[in-house]
């Protein structure tokens, strides 16, 4: 989310909790209609991965790339839900990466995390993205770049502190396709 915790600090304790509520619920039901796997929330941000990109199929990564459209599309659907509930409009950023990752479960609970650069990546760049939009990184951009229906923009401000420079794109749908 974008500015929410600025947002947040002006409402009382029972909109604070309708308003993230209904954000990070909204999106859930998105991200598990795509076959992705929610990991955990993170304050005002999901944490999600599809485990059927290990497959390397096609039709993984497009699910990917449709269920990050698919979450930008919402947000009229959101905010006028907000509105009806007295609740600020909200904006958000999306960024995906592909790559290895590590499944823990704990050994306290039955919760499972995921670790690994890719996850390291994703959260890095997700600044990088314009409000309202999906960003990508080098490794999911490789696995996709090839598909008509979306709109590739490498994006050239890419510090993200790593000591060498990493590829970045903003990621919209094609309107010719």
């Amino acid at each position: 989310m974008v500015g929410s915790t600025i947002t947040a600090m002006k409402m009382s304790d029972e909109k604070i909790a309708k308003y993230y509520g209904l954000f990070l619920n909204s999106m859930a039901e998105t991200i598990s209609s795509y076959g992705a796997t929610i990991v955990k929330n993170i304050g005002d941000s999901l944490l999600y991965y599809f485990p059927k990109t290990d497959s390397n199929a096609i039709e993984s990564f497009k699910d990917a790339l449709n269920c990050s459209m698919a979450m930008i599309q919402k947000r009229h659907e959101l905010n006028s839900l907000m509105r009806t509930t007295g609740l600020p409009d909200v904006s958000y950023r999306i960024s995906c990466e592909y790559g290895s990752v590590i499944v823990a479960k704990s050994s306290t609970s039955s919760v499972h995390d995921i670790f690994g650069n890719s996850v390291n990546l994703c959260s890095k760049i997700n600044a990088l993205a314009s409000p309202n939009s999906t960003i990508i990184g080098k490794g999911l951009y490789e696995k996709t770049k090839l598909f008509t229906e979306y709109l590739f923009k490498e994006i050239t401000e890419t510090e993200l502190s790593l000591g060498k420079e990493y590829q970045v794109y903003a990621v919209s749908m094609n309107a010719r396709s």
